[in-house]
């Protein structure tokens, strides 16, 4: 829409004409109105950096909320596990922290992952029948078994350990994939050459377990101490850092857990 303006015309005694213009009200209005736009766009521009401003700081303590769950997360994780632990290894405690220990120091594992392996394994055995011992000696020499095979094909040590533990309970097709053929009947004879029973109908759950760990390692003879071999190569190298880094949560979780159960019942009063 055109702005109206208003003209004046002015002759001299000279007879030369002079035009002048005025701006009319909508003019003015327009440029106050215009002046007014141009402010409240300042304004704007500010309320606009810090609603972006704080935008920033709220995704960024969602972000710290975020890593202390985390890391309260991984420490509770390991409180978890080292309950069951200390549980089916009672009695022997000072010889299976010695196993964790070990594992997490040559095999690439976090504390929780070592705990974890032991007590799955020797909770398997021990209920089969084997003496708590002998599982327990079994369970470590399992789980390093396990990563070893895992660093040889490639695989997670934690899928390793599933195929394992299926295998000692008689589903012995997991171990086809590692090049360990088993079956009911060269693990009934590998438990009578061991001298774990006299004859088939003898032997028990814990008999074929043992007889099947026993062939699963001579299969994987050439996959033992893999680990160890290639401990510096790139795969195991993010096995180590994971494994750190779990410990360190879980280290950090632990010193932040009293503050969070706080920040918990705080946020159910609310």
């Amino acid at each position: 829409m055109a702005t109206p303006l208003k003209i004046e015309i002015l002759v001299d005694d000279k007879g030369t004409v002079h035009i002048r213009k005025f701006a009319s009200e909508t003019e003015k209005a327009t440029e106050k109105a215009s002046a007014g736009f141009r402010k409240a766009g300042r304004s704007i521009d500010d309320m606009s950096r810090k609603f972006v401003s704080a935008f920033i700081s709220v995704a960024a303590a969602y972000k710290a909320l975020d890593l202390a769950l985390a890391t309260v997360k991984a420490s509770s994780a390991l409180e978890e596990v080292s309950s069951k632990f200390n549980t089916v290894f009672a009695g022997m405690e000072a010889q299976a922290e010695s196993w964790a220990r070990t594992l997490v120091g040559s095999y690439a594992m976090s504390e929780r992952e070592s705990k974890q392996y032991l007590s799955s394994i020797q909770d398997l055995l021990v209920p089969m029948g084997m003496a708590a011992d002998q599982a327990g000696a079994v369970s470590f020499e399992v789980t390093k078994l396990a990563a070893d095979l895992g660093s040889f094909n490639n695989v997670p040590t934690a899928k390793v350990m599933d195929d394992i533990q299926s295998a000692l309970v008689g589903n012995y097709e997991t171990m086809k994939k590692y090049g360990t053929v088993l079956n009911e009947s060269t693990v009934q004879q590998e438990a009578l050459r061991m001298g774990l029973a006299a004859t088939k109908d003898e032997i028990t759950a814990s008999d074929k377990a043992a007889a099947a760990y026993q062939l699963i390692l001579k299969s994987s003879a050439a996959a033992v101490g893999d680990m160890a071999r290639t401990m510096d190569g790139h795969a195991n190298r993010m096995k180590q850092y994971s494994a750190s880094m779990e410990g360190l949560s879980a280290t950090i979780g632990e010193i932040l857990m009293p503050w969070m159960d706080r920040l918990i019942v705080k946020a159910t009063e609310v």
